[in-house]
């Protein structure tokens, strides 16, 4: 959400897209990767008694990529979160040029009776 909030309005819907297309592929590689260590371990092990060692290093695997993760949080820079003050400017004037949607909903004008 902190990205598409800090774009301009006109930008967000493409950030949104672009976080869900990431957010999806590194789930597909990161499943693949898992399947991949648990069809290895599993074709070398034979018996009852490995039978929780390709869980286990699948589970190894997890907690590794989550350290990378974890190791790569200081390397994020996060500034304000908003618009900057020429993103607005730039919003107000393409609304005011007629360039932007018109995403607010025009409701009917309230008619009351008198009775």
């Amino acid at each position: 959400m902190y990205v598409m909030s800090s774009l301009p309005r006109h930008q967000q819907s493409s950030a949104g897209g672009v976080f869900n297309t990431v957010v999806k592929l590194c789930v597909t590689i990161g499943l693949g990767i898992a399947t991949a260590v648990f069809n290895s371990v599993s074709s070398n092990s034979s018996g009852a008694e490995y039978s929780l060692k390709p869980y286990r290093s699948v589970f190894w695997f997890s907690c590794a990529s989550a350290g990378v993760s974890v190791l790569l949080v200081p390397f994020l820079k996060i500034g304000k979160q908003g618009l900057k003050a020429e993103d607005v400017l730039e919003d107000d004037n393409m609304e005011r040029n007629g360039s932007s949607v018109d995403v607010e909903p025009k409701l009917p004008a309230v008619v009351e009776s008198s009775r």
